[in-house]
């Protein structure tokens, strides 16, 4: 990703006093993140959309359990937020129609893969 197009998102970023951006990963490879010091209190950390293949996900999670990645297309035409919270989804009174109804609530808003 060119660093004029992740200091474009991040500047973007920057401006919302709700949102903790990372200090700077940029040009920190993917499978790496997890020990960044860095991404200790941040809530996104912009990465290029073709290192988020390297990404170790579990190692992520565990050091980093709040963040989200945005990850921006090299082209700069193109990109995505993935959240790497596990989400929860209270069942109820259990039966397997409730069961159903959720995965496919989950799958339905585009958060089951």
């Amino acid at each position: 990703m060119p660093r004029l197009l992740h200091d474009i998102v991040h500047a973007i970023l920057a401006t919302q006093p709700d949102i903790q951006l990372a200090a700077e990963p940029h040009g920190v490879p993917a499978n790496e993140m997890a020990r960044l010091d860095a991404l200790d209190h941040a809530d996104v950390a912009i990465v290029s959309a073709s290192e988020m293949e390297n990404v170790d996900y579990d190692a992520l999670l565990y050091a980093h359990p709040r963040l989200r990645l945005v990850a921006i297309a090299g082209d700069g035409k193109g990109g995505a937020v993935y959240e790497l919270l596990p989400s929860r989804v209270a069942l109820g009174e259990f039966s397997p129609e409730v069961l159903v109804d959720a995965i496919r609530s989950k799958a339905m808003s585009g958060r089951l893969v």
